[in-house]
């Protein structure tokens, strides 16, 4: 187990045990990479700080559901990319998130515009696999996991994403 999932299972047996603290690390410590896949799959900062919230506030209502309190970032992501996928969007706002945009603002780069137009015409699916691989590094098997699908379904919407990016993104000959 590395350091952080060993800090994170103890941040999770805290907040278990009522301590604020540790639940307000948890959600600082995990909130870019929470927003970064929102934004990745919603490609909108409105909807994202939304699903990212709705996602946190989820997860951390459900912390007792959790069985592997050192996998709390891999199980916050499958929470937020469901809350994407699944278009549900709370419209009140439950959690203070003092630092929130500022966390955000750090965590993405805009990519190159035609890229990011590529992206977004991904269907939600294919997209969240883009996103959790390429944006956030996570390995095919960890993205299968996150999103609760066959390793084998990952690798396909990654392969179908990618033509259709290819696709996309060609320039066409003479210019």
């Amino acid at each position: 187990m590395d350091d952080t999932a060993t800090h994170d299972a103890g941040l999770v047996r805290d907040a278990l045990g009522g301590s604020r603290p540790a639940a307000q690390e948890l959600f600082e410590r995990h909130w870019p990479r929470a927003w970064r896949a929102a934004y990745g799959v919603l490609g909108d900062r409105q909807r994202a700080d939304d699903a990212a919230q709705a996602g946190m506030v989820r997860a951390l209502e459900r912390l007792a559901s959790l069985k592997d309190p050192a996998a709390f970032g891999p199980w916050l992501l499958r929470i937020v990319v469901r809350e994407c996928l699944d278009g549900r969007r709370r419209t009140r706002r439950d959690v203070p998130l003092e630092h929130a945009a500022e966390l955000a603002a750090d965590t993405v780069e805009p990519p190159d515009p035609a890229l990011a137009a590529a992206i977004r015409a991904l269907s939600p699916d294919r997209r969240a696999v883009v996103v959790l691989h390429f944006w956030l590094g996570h390995s095919l098997p960890e993205v299968a996991d996150i999103l609760g699908i066959a390793e084998g379904t990952a690798h396909s919407r990654l392969s179908r994403a990618l033509t259709q990016l290819r696709s996309h993104l060609e320039v066409p000959h003479g210019r």
